[in-house]
């Protein structure tokens, strides 16, 4: 805690740095899982969004609640791309919902209309 008071800015730094990295992991191993980590933060929040707006309110703030609280130790200490593990489910559902919309919207499906 003496280090943390004696270079705040510095702390700071780190924090924003494992904040970033927690969510954008990269896997020094495999560019492919280091994409597909991205891609699934990002289509995940943007589906999280989505549902939002469309009126889920209490499914998304329960969720969301897990996305905010979880990490919070992990954005202060030594990281490592496991410990997003846990959270991957929800931000793969949230994903494939944002994909469906998206294919629902550019590929329309006609329905036979009912006599």
């Amino acid at each position: 805690l003496a280090w943390i008071r004696a270079h705040p800015a510095h702390f700071l730094k780190l924090c924003l740095e494992r904040i970033a990295l927690f969510w954008f992991c990269v896997d020094l191993t495999s560019s492919m899982k280091t994409l597909f980590l991205a891609l699934t933060a990002i289509l995940g929040f943007a589906g999280l969004r989505g549902i939002f707006r469309s009126g889920h309110h209490v499914l998304v703030i329960v969720l969301a609640v897990i996305l905010v609280i979880y990490p919070l130790p992990h954005y202060l200490v030594h990281l490592s791309l496991r410990y997003r593990y846990p959270l991957d489910w929800i931000l793969s559902l949230f994903s494939a919902v944002m994909v469906v919309r998206w294919s629902d919207k550019s590929f329309p499906i006609r329905r036979a209309q009912e006599a």
